[in-house]
């Protein structure tokens, strides 16, 4: 799917390491259902923290990076929403697939922005699932590689899929931007 782009090597180790640091022990996490259904079963898979705000630097400095990598242009772009996500260990968000609507531009654009802060082996599962649009019954899979950012259109389905390392979470940041014409 052409509309799902990646980029490597977004912060110098030194960031990075002060972002995984923010997000194991300054970063306040509550409970949260990706939709009503997940809700409804009572079944937790994941956490995510308060708004991160445009006042929060550290996060207003990682997208100008991403900015600054190319994958956005600067001043293209309107910054709608940012939070961290905490996943579980086991907890597969099997029956939550959802999109990142409610924000969407006069044209109807909505775009996500998923940065994968932590080192991260691939046998741990954990990955971006999409649904792919062209092809019925075709998931599209995003390996959790650390320092690498995904943009993609929010009204693609997709998903956190589980993961099996039971020493530590899976954390992400997340961005909705609305871009501009």
């Amino acid at each position: 799917m052409s509309n799902i782009l990646l980029k490597e090597n977004i912060l110098d180790p030194q960031m990075l390491e002060y972002v995984n640091a923010l997000l194991r022990f300054k970063t306040k996490f509550k409970l949260h259902w990706s939709n009503a259904e997940e809700f409804n079963s009572g079944k937790m898979t994941m956490m995510n923290s308060d708004e991160l705000t445009e006042l929060d630097s550290v996060f207003v400095y990682i997208l100008d990076i991403i900015t600054n990598r190319g994958l956005i242009e600067k001043g293209k772009y309107e910054l709608k929403r940012s939070y961290a996500n905490l996943n579980f260990s086991g907890q597969d968000n099997a029956s939550s697939w959802h999109t990142d609507t409610g924000f969407e531009g006069s044209d109807g654009s909505t775009h996500t922005i998923i940065f994968y802060p932590q080192q991260w082996q691939s046998e741990w599962g954990g990955e971006t699932e999409f649904k792919n649009t062209e092809v019925v019954n075709k998931t599209i899979k995003v390996e959790y590689k650390q320092n690498q950012v995904i943009l993609f259109d929010g009204k693609i389905p997709h998903r956190a899929a589980a993961h099996n390392n039971p020493n530590a979470y899976r954390f992400t940041i997340a961005y909705k931007v609305k871009l501009k014409q």
